[in-house]
């Protein structure tokens, strides 16, 4: 074991998460950079005072009952693996295939204002969008402007198109793949979570585990803040059945 008189740490952070449904484990994900890994243990304060003639409020006994200890992470990167803590949400993949639009029909439902049309991630090169009879082809920027990632139309006022008109699109699109994140789908996280450590004082390996932890996110993620998002995360700390703790930390030294 060191020797170091001070600790000054730091670490790679480790996460498993639990199924809220099956409550089955998940894959270890990481290594995430982490801001904070704090363990608090918590005491509800028991005092036997007296109530004698001459000794009234003097206290006989004191007895500090254990409570559940408290434990809190921040996360320092924001990513696909653990936004949907900060959101309290589960994943879903998102996989769209491309394809090609030959005179598909849509309706002009407003003038002025964004049409979201059936399809995303719509390429420039060779979209064409006409009348209903095809004769006519309106030119971008003049009689429309389109958001080409999102799939939104605007027919620009003036442009002598009819807010009922039926158009002609004709061009092509790409796939998309991702991750959809469902915010708020489930009101409690069960994770573990493993420190991979080192005192930068003596260079010495440390380990620490929070075996279980039922926790919420208990800040706002903010998606436009000033500064790189991180993720604070706070929960109680549960010992699993067959351990004596619920958070261990382990001294090493590697021969």
């Amino acid at each position: 074991m060191s020797d170091a008189q001070a600790f000054l740490g730091a670490g790679d952070l480790y996460i498993q998460r639990q199924d809220p449904i099956s409550l089955s484990w998940g894959p270890l994900h990481g290594p995430f950079d982490a801001e904070r890994f704090a363990y608090q243990p918590q005491s509800e304060k028991m005092e036997k005072t007296s109530k004698g003639k001459f000794t009234y409020g003097q206290v006989r006994s004191t007895v500090f009952k254990p409570t559940a200890p408290q434990f809190s992470v921040t996360l320092g990167q924001a990513n696909r693996e653990n936004l949907p803590l900060a959101l309290m949400g589960t994943t879903a993949a998102i996989n769209r295939a491309g394809g090609t639009l030959t005179a598909e029909e849509v309706t002009v439902t407003v003038i002025g204002g964004w049409i979201e049309l059936p399809w995303a991630n719509i390429k420039a090169a060779g979209l064409a969008i006409t009348n209903e009879a095809g004769g006519t082809t309106y030119v971008r920027d003049t009689h429309y402007i389109i958001n080409l990632e999102m799939g939104w139309l605007m027919i620009l006022p003036d442009a002598g198109i009819a807010a009922d008109a039926v158009l002609k699109i004709t061009g092509t699109y790409g796939a998309i793949t991702g991750t959809r994140i469902d915010a708020s789908t489930t009101n409690q996280l069960r994770a573990r979570f493993i420190l991979d450590g080192r005192n930068l004082v003596d260079g010495s390996r440390v380990k620490a585990i929070a075996k279980q932890v039922a926790m919420s996110s208990d800040a706002e993620f903010d998606m436009l803040g000033d500064d790189f998002a991180e993720i604070p995360l706070t929960g109680s700390v549960e010992t699993p059945v067959g351990s004596q703790t619920g958070f261990e930390v382990e001294l090493l030294e590697l021969a």
